[in-house]
């Protein structure tokens, strides 16, 4: 028996190679000729190939017109894409309808014949000779660093039309390119006249007189102007500061304006926004404190604190000018050093903060930067308790980031920290999984990592939806802030505490007057018929807490409810109103397109209804559902309207107004 499964287990180890085996003979480095090189690498078992230039560079212009079925997002300089086994040595692109062909010594890389036809020797195929089976990666995949002199002769204005420009100028080191229409790119050096973007999949490359901007399978010519021209630019309303970041109105808390923290490391000062929870100035207690990058837009982050009625301090980070250079690497290890040992020294001398309860929260290229943050902090003591990254840009600087994973896992096997990754269906949820997934394949002692899949978030909404979870986590909600029951009648009752100092529950009155009490806040209640109440307590303020009273049918009207989604910010600022019976409604302005929303109260803790798994309106909603998801056909007026007749499942439905 013993031979017997000794054996069975090596046949299943020698399957196992032989899975695994036969991408080795993929991996390697080829070579169209001296301007296109392809790489593959073997990455967990998948193929990942990296272009050192688009296909369709190698068009002559006549042909470039003429349609290319491989978008530049999809074959990005500097980004690894995985591909697919098709079988028979055959691997695609998800989505494209391009073939990669391995053969003896080279692949081939073939797409529709009626797509596009490049000029080339090879026809309509292109064929890369397989130079090394080792990964000669290129300098290219680094930033190259030209002296301020060799950048200095591009700086001018460059027009490609009367009514397009672009400015060039020189910034802290880096070339920068503001067109007339669309916002500032800060440029990369591939080679001393050639340079990409990392915020979009486009290129230039500076020529005597003009810039030859690839852009959308195209080259774009800008040709420079005198020195006297007058551009054609907007108003430039230079950095974002923090007093615009303020919100409206803030129910509890305090939003300070500290106008900057000065760097040696960056070379620059740059503006940071302080907010302070509700009950700061009165007393001395120490707050849990949320780094935020791109702080000169944290409006949400606050908004949901008070709504959730959650106390910590936020701290942003100014940079978000600069942030495809201060968010990922090689610029995110020096604004990594600018927070821990410039920011957070300088600001957590003024205000009262626990060390033990820091978090780290970013969206976007924010996000690339708290992994970044995560894998620079020390392996025993971090800096932070909990990291947050939403939907990050890891493709801006892929290879990087996993080089930095390689040398951090080299340098110590122990990471004693929480990290959370969030990812949208529709945006980077994808990238996410995947980085999500080498990350945990690295094995770190000590490391508690999550993966928030959020289906059907976008790029814009999942960040508030990921912090509206995550920071549930990081922050329990604190028990037995009221210290005195509920008393009715002279007789105590118990209520269930639904987290954040909101007490619920169900109690049975008889027809008549009944005095209901807790603490100092009394009220009295005149029951008309014998039934089931709903009572609502927000001890938020232990001193002065609100006591609500409702019917039981009538649960959702116990206070006002709202209709929150991306139409509104996922505010406040459209109530829903009762009408007839159990009917509440409210009619909106949208424009086509998607909007996601859901019904919910203004903590969002007693009223939050959403939609079933893979429903919509006209379904009944769930308590604690998922978005609500609408295809507006067009601008204009809707009404929303739920019928409560079912407190625990009302049902949703949407008109067009005339």
């Amino acid at each position: 028996m013993k031979k017997a499964l000794c054996a069975l287990l090596f046949l299943l180890l020698q399957a196992c190679l032989a899975f695994a085996g036969p991408l080795d003979k993929y991996v390697g480095t080829y070579r169209l000729d001296d301007d296109f090189k392809l790489w593959m690498r073997d990455d967990g078992g998948r193929l990942y190939m990296l272009a050192g230039l688009h296909p369709c560079y190698l068009m002559e212009k006549a042909v470039r017109a003429s349609r290319c079925d491989l978008p530049p997002g999809r074959m990005a300089l500097h980004q690894w894409v995985p591909l697919t086994a098709r079988g028979n040595d055959v691997f695609t692109f998800d989505a494209v309808d391009i073939r990669f062909q391995f053969k003896s010594g080279e692949v081939v890389m073939v797409q529709k014949k009626d797509a596009v036809v490049f000029a080339h020797p090879g026809g309509t195929t292109l064929h890369f000779a397989r130079k090394s089976s080792a990964l000669q990666l290129p300098a290219l995949l680094k930033e190259i660093k030209l002296d301020a002199a060799v950048l200095q002769k591009f700086v001018g204005t460059y027009q490609l039309n009367p009514d397009f420009d672009v400015q060039v100028k020189l910034e802290r080191g880096h070339l920068t390119a503001r067109p007339t229409q669309g916002p500032k790119f800060v440029l990369f050096p591939e080679t001393p006249t050639h340079f990409f973007m990392r915020l979009v999949p486009m290129e230039l490359t500076f020529e005597p007189g003009l810039i030859r901007w690839y852009m959308n399978g195209t080259d774009a010519v800008f040709k420079r102007q005198p020195d006297d021209y007058v551009a054609r630019m907007p108003p430039n309303s230079g950095p974002k500061g923090c007093r615009s970041a303020a919100p409206a109105s803030l129910e509890h808390g305090t939003f300070l304006a500290v106008d900057t923290v000065k760097s040696a490391v960056l070379g620059q000062d740059l503006p940071i926004c302080v907010y302070l929870p509700p009950g700061y100035a009165e007393g001395s207690a120490s707050y849990p404190v949320i780094y935020q990058t791109d702080g000169e837009y944290m409006e949400s982050t606050i908004a949901l604190l008070e709504r959730k009625k959650m106390q910590a301090v936020v701290i942003g980070l100014g940079g978000f000018e600069e942030r495809e250079i201060n968010l990922v690497q090689p610029g995110a290890e020096k604004y990594y050093r600018f927070m821990v040992d410039e920011a957070m020294p300088q600001l957590e001398a003024r205000y009262r903060v626990d060390p033990k309860r820091r978090v780290l929260n970013g969206h976007s290229m924010g996000g690339n930067f708290v992994l970044v943050a995560a894998l620079l902090d020390a392996p025993d003591r971090p800096h932070f308790a909990n990291y947050l990254s939403t939907d990050g840009s890891f493709l801006a600087a892929s290879y990087e980031l996993h080089m930095l994973m390689d040398a951090r896992r080299a340098r110590s096997a122990r990471l004693a920290t929480s990290i959370v990754m969030a990812g949208a269906g529709k945006g980077n949820g994808v990238d996410v999984r995947m980085n999500y997934e080498r990350m945990r394949g690295m094995g770190f002692r000590g490391l508690n990592l999550s993966l928030m899949d959020m289906v059907g978030d976008d790029h814009g909404s999942v960040a508030l939806a990921a912090a509206n979870e995550a920071f549930g986590r990081f922050f329990p909600p604190t028990a037995g802030l009221l210290k005195a029951p509920l008393v009715i009648d002279g007789k105590p009752r118990a209520l269930a505490h639904a987290g954040m100092g909101i007490y619920f529950g169900e109690v049975s009155l008889d027809a008549g007057r009944h005095l209901l009490s807790v603490a100092t806040a009394a009220q009295t209640v005149d029951v008309d018929k014998a039934g089931t109440y709903v009572v609502r307590i927000d001890a938020f303020r232990p001193h002065a807490p609100v006591l609500q009273v409702a019917p039981k049918v009538q649960r959702i009207a116990a206070q006002p409810i709202y209709l929150r989604g991306t139409m509104n910010n996922w505010g406040v600022s459209d109530q829903l109103r009762q009408g007839e019976d159990e009917r509440f409604s409210v009619t909106v302005q949208l424009k086509a397109g998607e909007v996601q929303f859901k019904v919910g109260s203004e903590d969002f803790q007693t009223v939050d209804f959403g939609a079933q798994a893979g429903s919509g309106c006209e379904k009944p909603l769930v308590a604690g559902g998922g978005n609500v998801s609408l295809q507006v056909a067009s601008d204009g007026s809707y009404t929303f309207t739920l019928d409560a007749a079912r407190p625990d499942a009302p049902v949703l439905s949407v008109r067009r107004n005339p």
